[in-house]
């Protein structure tokens, strides 16, 4: 039970780790955006902060597996 509830505290500590990175990061770049002003984040910054701060949930893409 304590081990769940610890990998949980780490999965929702790494959710919010990632959307302050990618906030920093955008502030960092272009300051401030918002409604009618967006911009796409670079997709090396998306896999760094990815992998820094890992979901159980996204994996990425993947081949289907041959059936």
């Amino acid at each position: 039970h304590q081990n769940m509830m610890n990998n949980s505290i780490t999965t929702l500590s790494f959710r919010v780790y990632r959307h302050i990175a990618y906030r920093r990061f955008v502030l960092w770049i272009w300051h401030r955006l918002g409604r009618g002003n967006r911009k796409i984040i670079p997709a090396c910054v998306v896999t760094k902060i990815r992998s820094v701060f890992p979901s159980e949930q996204y994996t990425g893409f993947r081949y289907p597996r041959p059936t």
